[in-house]
């Protein structure tokens, strides 16, 4: 399960049972850039922001395109 926030890649495979709004929310957004649902939606909390370099695998340049495992091994 990953997402892109700001560029950076996140496999948030780990946390998707600890997730506060739930996993279904994780999984419906699963590859693609959710910087605005998680910075203007949502408006996560700093210790979220803090807790996401856990999860950090990688950047990610084209916002329009939805992330795969195969996309981000190959950049």
């Amino acid at each position: 399960m990953i997402v892109v926030i700001k560029k950076l890649v996140y496999d948030l495979t780990e946390f998707k049972t600890r997730h506060p709004g739930g996993f279904k929310i994780l999984e419906k957004y699963n590859g693609y850039d959710v910087t605005r649902q998680f910075e203007v939606v949502v408006r996560h909390s700093e210790k979220a922001k803090e807790m996401m370099k856990e999860f950090f695998i990688g950047s990610f340049q084209d916002r329009r395109q939805k992330v795969s495992w195969e996309h981000i091994r190959s950049n």
